[in-house]
């Protein structure tokens, strides 16, 4: 194996050993995996995030992007490597792929990740699934001015108006 560069780095112990070569960059790294019949479990650094960590040439890697690296030879930039199995501390390679900004937001909403706070269980909403409706009502049928019912509910106009054009607490039908 060809040695790589001088300053690279992958805490593989404790004890600070630093491997030289792509090889022991591998091995290092396999090391901290705790491989099962589904996901392999990263058992090395973590996080607050929850997603393993790595050190590799001076940076920080997410350890499921390390082990696409390791096992696919590049990650193309400005691609997010994405977990099929949803699960954070997986490694393993069958369940990784490259996806956009777009697909990552896309699989956030499918499994229910993205923004669970919303309508009434928000902490900082005004306003209840119940008022959403009577505005709505109340702007379609008695064509009550958008800046009286936000003076009625204490919001702006502004939220009103979105509630109107349904692109706020579009949920609600």
């Amino acid at each position: 194996m060809k040695p790589i560069y001088r300053d690279h780095k992958i805490r593989a112990s404790s004890k600070g050993l630093r491997p030289r070569t792509m090889e022991e960059v591998r091995v290092a790294f396999w090391v901290r995996v705790e491989k099962t019949s589904n996901c392999w479990k990263w058992i090395g650094a973590t996080q607050p995030d929850g997603y393993g960590s790595v050190t590799f040439h001076g940076q920080r890697w997410p350890a499921h992007k390390f082990a696409f690296f390791l096992t696919h030879g590049k990650v193309t930039k400005g691609l997010f490597i994405l977990h099929k199995c949803d699960n954070k501390g997986c490694v393993n390679p069958d369940h990784l792929y490259e996806g956009t900004t777009k697909d990552n937001a896309r699989d956030a909403s499918q499994r229910g990740r993205l923004n669970p706070h919303r309508g009434e269980s928000c902490s900082t909403s005004k306003l209840t699934t119940q008022n959403v409706i009577e505005i709505r009502k109340r702007y379609r049928w008695y064509k009550v001015p958008a800046s009286l019912l936000a003076k009625e509910y204490g919001v702006c106009r502004q939220l009103i108006n979105g509630i109107i054009a349904r692109k706020k607490w579009a949920h609600v039908s």
